[in-house]
């Protein structure tokens, strides 16, 4: 019955507490385990972020029963939720090549995780593409988790696109069928976050209140960095923009705490260069350049590319215009402003061409 049980209450109910909670009565009761309830319980455990716990599942299962493969899309799962989305990405490809015809949640789940990972690289066309395969599956074998992910990383990756009025439609069919119910509470707070951020960029501010009313407390304990970040960045945005600069710098801080503890790089060089980019904003351009630097933000990292390059080349440029260095800002703007093009990121591209204009 358990066993029957299992896959509904973690892939279409999101109930994961309740499922571990009947594994460890039946393993209380019979003083035994089995190799499939730890494999089940392995699912819970990673959706809690719980994931050394979840690896030892694995490996008791996996040593009672080697043929399975199911460790490696599990692998793939928990590396998505760590914000290791290469590994993520390479880990669910070799999966899919064995499975990609099968309509089952995990196929869902590999699919939704594929297009993490080409979200983040930025090929938009293959990560709508594989969402469309995802949403296909889950809508088929009724997984409403599964289909509140999927709407996650769809927002997530039109946001990415400056595809903003379409990652608000994506949004509101992600929170309708979210809904109120208790097990897709995590992704409803995602979604809300990435409702704000948009909001925010849209100049409409009541609603960014209204959403990151919901969404602020929940957002420290979810598994994707990009929906943190844009939850905090905009809970802080908007304080700035009420004169509360002091309250702004504090919710970033709550969010740098976040980076820290869950060993989430992106989380807090994120946070820290909009950190100093607030501080520049209100005139505080020293403090600004020591909270960048202290960070490893250096002038010197604007030309290595990469995150920490990009987040340089941008804090830069805008001290340089600040400070009347047109050209500066110009020599900083020029490669991001060709990789924005080649990426296909407009939010990016609008942002560098509207700096380098007022150079």
């Amino acid at each position: 019955w358990l066993l029957e049980l299992a896959p509904s209450l973690i892939f279409k109910l999101g109930h994961h507490h309740t499922l571990l909670n009947l594994v460890e009565r039946w393993e209380l009761a019979t003083q035994g385990s089995d190799p499939l309830l730890d494999r089940m319980a392995a699912w819970a455990l990673i959706f809690l972020r719980s994931f050394s716990t979840a690896k030892d599942r694995i490996k008791q299962s996996t040593a009672a029963r080697p043929q399975w493969d199911d460790d490696l899309l599990q692998h793939a799962v928990m590396a998505a939720l760590q914000d290791d989305y290469a590994s993520a990405g390479k880990l669910a490809f070799q999966w899919l090549e064995h499975h990609r015809d099968e309509s089952t949640i995990y196929t869902g789940a590999a699919w939704t995780v594929h297009a993490f990972n080409l979200k983040c690289v930025g090929d938009f066309t293959g990560a709508h593409a594989s969402l469309y395969e995802a949403h296909t599956i889950f809508g088929r074998v009724h997984s409403g988790y599964g289909t509140a992910w999927a709407h996650v990383v769809g927002a997530l990756t039109l946001i990415k696109a400056g595809r903003h009025r379409d990652s608000l439609a994506e949004i509101e069919r992600g929170l309708l069928r979210a809904g109120n119910e208790p097990g897709l509470g995590g992704q409803r707070a995602m979604l809300l976050s990435l409702e704000a951020f948009v909001r925010y960029e849209r100049n409409e501010l009541p609603a960014v209140r209204a959403a990151l009313d919901e969404a602020l407390p929940l957002l420290p304990d979810q598994g994707v960095v990009d929906a943190i970040v844009l939850g905090f960045t905009a809970a802080a945005r908007l304080r700035a923009a009420e004169d509360d600069l002091g309250t702004a710098l504090d919710i970033l801080s709550e969010g740098e705490r976040c980076g820290t503890q869950r060993e989430f790089q992106r989380l807090s060089l994120s946070l820290l260069a909009e950190r100093a980019l607030l501080l520049a904003r209100s005139g505080a351009t020293g403090q600004a350049i020591y909270t960048a630097e202290s960070a490893g933000i250096i002038r010197k990292s604007a030309s290595t590319g990469g995150l920490v390059g990009d987040r340089a080349a941008r804090l830069y440029a805008r001290l340089a215009l600040a400070d009347g260095e047109s050209e500066r800002a110009r020599q900083l703007l020029a490669p991001l402003l060709t990789h924005a093009r080649h990426a296909g990121q407009r939010y990016k591209l609008c942002e560098r061409l509207i700096l380098t204009a007022l150079g």
